[in-house]
């Protein structure tokens, strides 16, 4: 789901579609609840949630190569845990 979308003349508007499924199928499925919740306040709740999960994981995926450089460890350098590879001898058959 994004916001934002492109029209047929090649502007950002506002993505209304995307927008009103995930919020009125969230007030569909809270229908069946019983009396004392209602299908507007229980929809827009889960609208809000899945609208946050989706913005969540668009920024892990945007940032994702620069927290693995961050947590990667810089050449030369093993961790202590880690014990270093051994080496092959091509000597030794």
């Amino acid at each position: 789901m994004s916001f934002l979308t492109y029209n047929r003349n090649v502007h950002e508007t506002l993505d209304l579609p995307q927008i009103a499924g995930a919020y009125g199928g969230s007030m569909i499925e809270s229908t069946w609840w019983p009396h004392h919740y209602t299908a507007l306040v229980q929809g827009v709740q889960a609208g809000h949630i899945e609208a946050g999960f989706i913005a969540a994981v668009h920024l892990a995926q945007e940032f994702s190569p620069q927290f693995r450089r961050l947590f990667r460890p810089r050449h030369g350098q093993t961790g202590a845990s880690q014990p270093a590879p051994p080496r092959y001898n091509a000597s030794i058959q």
